[in-house]
């Protein structure tokens, strides 16, 4: 690890807290923006916010991209089979009948709340602003902290 200064220290940390309220505050007026313009609805409003999710987890990508830092979404001890074979259960999981039986307002429910939600937090959190902690830190205790 680099032998960083206090100053960088605290740099990440600020650089993690402005993120996270930036991205909530983008969430939150897109939702703004979009809600009167269709009904109000509790998968309305969760469409707008997956939208939201995927368009800023495209904009993490680049900005991560741009700054150098890798995002590591899946630990280095899982296999390409692991991941293969998530995949494949977690379409089967969208797949199944019984998902299909209020249509596709119950699919996009589960194509929000068990992919987009978790694949943008893990993204954010674990890859992006845990990979800054990590080259700022002295050891994993202090990032925990």
């Amino acid at each position: 690890m680099e032998d960083l200064t206090y100053k960088n220290k605290i740099i990440v940390f600020i650089e993690a807290f402005i993120l996270m309220i930036l991205l909530q505050g983008i969430m939150e007026y897109f939702k703004w923006l979009f809600a009167p313009h269709l009904p109000d609805t509790r998968f309305f409003r969760n469409m707008i916010t997956m939208s939201v999710m995927i368009a800023l987890t495209i904009i993490l990508f680049l900005y991560a991209k741009i700054r150098g830092q890798t995002l590591a979404f899946f630990p280095e001890k899982f296999s390409k089979k692991y991941i293969i074979a998530t995949c494949i259960v977690v379409a089967i999981y969208i797949a199944a009948p019984t998902n299909f039986s209020d249509g596709i307002t119950s699919v996009m429910m589960i194509l929000y709340s068990s992919i987009v939600t978790p694949v943008f937090e893990e993204l954010l959190f674990r890859g992006y602003i845990w990979g800054r902690f990590e080259k700022v830190m002295t050891s994993e205790i202090h990032i925990y902290i």
